[in-house]
C-alpha cells in the first residue's frame, strides 16, 4: 500500500484506538491497535525506519492527548502534549517541514474527531472530519508535486530498534545513537505513553490552536534530498486503494456501536455466549453518558458488575451465561445461595440485567411517546426495574435526581446530530437488544 494510504491508516487507527480505549470498547480498541501496528510496519518499508517510527510516535501521542483530555485524564494529557511537541520537532528534522506539519495536522484532526465522537460532540467532530479530509487531499497533492524530494537535508541517521514497554500500548522507538531532538522525544516517552485508564480541549503549546483549524506554519519549500541518502521507490496512493480502516468517520450516532455489539452476541443451544454478551454490555455502558450525571451511579454499578462477569469469563472461557450460573449454583448449593453470594456471576448478572432492562424500558418509552419528557421516561424505567430493590432513602434520592435529567431535545442531540437518525437507531437497538434480555 502507498505512503499516503499507510500514513492515513496509522493516523486513523491510532485515533480510534485511544478513543475506544477511554470508552472501554476493548474489542474495537484491540482491532485498531492491530491495524496501527500493521500500518506502521508497512510504512517502515516505504520510508526510512526513523521517519516511520517518529510518525507512529506522533500519531499515538496526538491520539492519547485528545482522548485523555476529553475524559479529563489531564495528567496523562499533559505528558502527551509534550510528546506531540517533541515528536513533531523530531519529524521536522527527519523530513521536509511542510510534510511533517501536514502529518501532524492530520493526526491532530483525526484524534479530536474520534475523541469528540466518543464524547458525543457531533458538531466539533464534523469540523475535525472536514479538516482531516482537507489534510489528506493536501498530502496527496504534496507527494504528487515533489514526491521523490521530500527528505530532510543531509543529517546523520540513527538506527532504530523497537522495544516493548509494559507501560505502553505500542512499541517504543529507541534509537541506538540519539540526536538532541531524539533525546527530547525519548525523555517525553520515558514519562510514559499513557496506559489505558479513563478524556474539552486544552490547546497544544505549538503553532496550532484546537479551534483555529489546520495550519501549516513554518512550512518550507521542498528541497532535494542529499545524494548520500538512498532513494526509495514509492507510489502515490489513491482513494480506491485505501482500506476501510483509513476512513475516519465511523459513526453518526452513539447507538451505532451498541447495535453492532448486540448483533454479535452469540445465542446457541446452550444459551447466550458469555464473552460476546460482556462485550455488548460494555458497549451499552456508553449510552448512560447521554443522560449526564443523573444515572451516573447506575452506570458505575453496571460497569462494576460487567467487570466481575468479565473476570469470570477469563477464568472459564467458552461458556454461556447459563453454564456459568449453573456452576455457581453447584458451588453454592442452590441458585438462591449463588444469587446471594458477592462477586458471583449469578449476582452480578442479576443486577446487570436490571440495569439493562431499565435502559430497555426507558428507550422504548422515548420511542413510543414522543411527547413524554426524558425525566418521565427515566422514571418509568426505574420504577419498572430497580425501585423495588432499593430502600426508602435510595428510592427518594434517585427519584429526586431524575428530576434533574436533561431535556428530551438535549438527549436526542447527544445521541446524534440528526434527530430522525437517533430515533431510527433507538428502534434498531431495541430490535437486537430486547430478544437477548428476554432469554435471561
Amino acid at each position: 500500500m502507498e505512503v499516503s494510504a499507510e500514513i492515513q491508516s496509522l493516523v486513523v487507527s491510532a485515533a480510534w484506538h485511544t478513543a475506544n480505549t477511554r470508552s472501554l470498547l476493548w474489542g474495537q480498541a484491540a482491532e485498531d491497535m492491530s491495524v496501527a501496528e500493521e500500518a506502521s510496519l508497512r510504512l517502515a518499508q516505504l520510508l526510512r525506519e526513523d521517519q516511520a517510527a517518529t510518525i507512529k510516535s506522533l500519531c499515538f501521542h496526538s491520539a492519547w492527548y485528545a482522548a485523555n483530555t476529553r475524559r479529563l485524564v489531564l495528567w496523562d494529557a499533559e505528558k502527551d502534549r509534550r510528546g506531540v511537541k517533541a515528536s513533531k520537532e523530531l519529524l521536522a528534522s527527519l523530513m521536509q517541514v511542510e510534510l511533517a506539519n501536514l502529518i501532524a495536522e492530520m493526526a491532530r484532526h483525526a484524534s479530536w474527531h474520534a475523541a469528540n465522537t466518543r464524547s458525543m460532540m457531533w458538531t466539533a467532530a464534523a469540523k475535525d472530519l472536514e479538516m482531516f479530509e482537507d489534510c489528506v487531499a493536501q498530502l496527496d497533492i504534496l507527494l504528487a508535486r515533489d514526491f521523490e524530494n521530500f527528505e530532510a537535508p543531509d543529517m546523520p541517521l540513527s538506527p532504530i530498534r523497537l522495544e516493548r514497554s509494559e507501560s505502553n500500548n505500542f512499541d517504543q522507538e529507541v534509537p541506538l545513537e540519539r540526536t538532541k531532538s531524539e533525546k527530547l522525544l525519548l525523555t517525553t516517552a520515558a514519562d510514559g505513553y499513557p496506559s489505558p485508564s479513563p478524556g474539552a480541549g486544552v490547546h497544544l503549546d505549538l503553532a496550532e490552536d484546537r479551534d483555529a483549524g489546520a495550519t501549516t506554519a513554518d512550512a518550507a519549500p521542498l528541497s532535494p534530498a542529499s545524494s548520500a541518502q538512498p532513494k526509495i521507490v514509492r507510489s502515490i496512493s489513491s482513494a480506491t486503494t485505501r482500506s476501510k480502516h483509513s476512513t475516519l468517520q465511523r459513526t453518526k450516532c452513539i447507538l451505532d456501536d451498541v447495535i453492532a455489539a448486540w448483533q454479535k452476541v452469540i445465542i446457541g443451544s446452550e444459551g447466550v455466549d458469555a464473552a460476546s454478551f460482556v462485550a455488548a454490555s460494555f458497549a451499552t455502558v456508553l449510552v448512560y453518558d447521554v443522560f449526564g450525571r443523573v444515572l451516573s451511579p447506575v452506570q458505575a454499578d453496571m460497569r462494576s458488575n460487567i467487570e466481575i462477569i468479565q473476570k469470570k469469563v477469563k477464568e472459564t472461557p467458552n461458556l454461556t451465561l447459563e453454564q456459568m450460573v449453573d456452576r455457581d449454583a453447584k458451588k453454592a448449593g442452590s441458585f438462591q445461595k449463588a444469587g446471594d453470594t458477592k462477586d458471583t456471576t449469578t449476582l452480578s448478572l442479576v443486577w446487570l440485567l436490571r440495569f439493562e432492562r431499565l435502559l430497555e424500558i426507558l428507550l422504548g418509552t422515548v420511542l413510543e411517546d414522543r411527547d413524554k419528557a426524558l425525566s418521565a421516561c427515566i422514571l418509568k424505567g426505574y420504577e419498572g426495574t430497580l425501585k423495588k430493590h432499593h430502600g426508602w432513602l435510595t428510592r427518594n434520592a434517585i427519584s429526586a435526581a431524575i428530576l434533574a435529567a436533561p431535556s428530551r431535545s438535549s438527549f436526542m442531540s447527544a445521541l446524534s446530530s440528526d434527530a430522525a437518525l437517533g430515533m431510527r437507531a433507538i428502534r434498531e437497538m431495541l430490535e437486537v437488544y430486547s430478544p437477548v434480555l428476554k432469554r435471561e
